[in-house]
């Protein structure tokens, strides 16, 4: 049986370079963002090894051992459209098995999945599969996957860190010629994250406390290496060795995420730093949006309404003034 660390979250949450760190430790295997595999192939898109997916190794052996055609591909990308919207995830963890597997389409994602996991397990020998799919609604489904024994990272990150992350233009090279990664306002982005992490919440509900861990993005970079091992706990793992040279580099070779943040791409040295470039540049109708909007979690999740005096982000635990 293969487990499944599935990271829950909404996006630009640093889910892309965590799941990457993940991926370097013996016995971990980092698909990326696995609920789009089928869509990238169609779309001719790039892994992280910069091979278009359906040539890579390690993805066309999965698809070519579930005798993937073209008409599958579409079938079960239009399942992804029509059944794993965010906003029916609680209905999907209410549902008994029974009544779940009724549906086609979604009786189809799952025999799909399914081998996508017992296949990646097969072909790199990994007892972790890392994915960093995010979405609540997917990960609503995984109870109803044999062989497979899934754990649930909740991972946070400010939302107007998030908002800023958005706003950004950012170049993504998993195609050919080129192109942006998708630019949101900050009230999309709000209402996005807002809705994203209560689904993800109403999720870990369902779960027994040993199968979910919840983690802020800013606690993970403020002290990285201590964070994946208390991931590795939290799993019941051990790792020989670790990507980190020292508490804050690790260093990162090529891998093979079907999806996720264009940062997947990088390799070699990577320095983890609090990015404040949001609390500086951010404005201030921004803020205040996004700020108003996420208020019901802000707290919850240990963030302040207003900007740090100083321009910083506050690492854990430390007590920075804010106005």
């Amino acid at each position: 049986m293969v487990k499944v660390l599935y990271i829950l979250g909404s996006s630009r949450c640093g889910s892309t370079v965590l799941a990457n760190i993940l991926g370097e430790l013996s016995g971990f295997f980092s698909g990326g963002e696995i609920r789009y595999l089928w869509e990238r192939v169609l779309q001719d898109r790039r892994c992280g090894c910069q091979l278009p997916v359906a040539q890579c190794d390690i993805w066309a052996s999965v698809l070519s051992a579930g005798r993937v055609d073209a008409k599958c591909l579409e079938a079960i990308s239009l399942s992804q459209r029509q059944l794993f919207r965010v906003h029916r995830t609680p209905r999907l963890l209410r549902q008994s098995p029974e009544q779940l597997l009724q549906s086609k389409p979604l009786a189809r994602y799952l025999a799909a999945i399914t081998d996508v996991y017992e296949r990646l397990g097969s072909l790199t020998a990994a007892g972790v599969i890392v994915d960093s799919s995010k979405r609540p609604s997917n990960g609503a489904v995984l109870r109803l996957i044999p062989g497979v024994d899934p754990y649930f990272l909740h991972l946070v990150r400010d939302p107007r860190a998030v908002a800023y992350s958005n706003l950004r233009s950012k170049s993504n090279p998993d195609r050919e010629g080129g192109a942006e990664m998708p630019r949101m306002t900050a009230r999309f982005t709000a209402i996005h994250w807002l809705a994203t992490n209560l689904a993800a919440e109403d999720l870990r509900r369902h779960l027994s406390r040993d199968r979910s861990l919840f983690l802020r993005y800013e606690d993970f970079v403020a002290r990285p290496k201590p964070a994946v091992h208390r991931i590795l706990e939290f799993l019941g793992e051990n790792s020989a060795a670790d990507p980190f040279t020292d508490s804050r580099t690790v260093v990162l070779g090529a891998n093979h995420t079907v999806s996720g943040n264009s940062d997947r791409f990088k390799t070699g040295r990577v320095h983890l730093r609090q990015d404040a470039d949001w609390v500086r540049r951010l404005s201030s109708r921004d803020h205040a949006i996004t700020t108003a909007l996420t208020l019901p979690l802000l707290s919850r999740y240990g963030y302040h309404l207003r900007r740090p005096i100083d321009g910083a982000v506050p690492a854990a635990g430390e007590g920075t003034p804010w106005r």
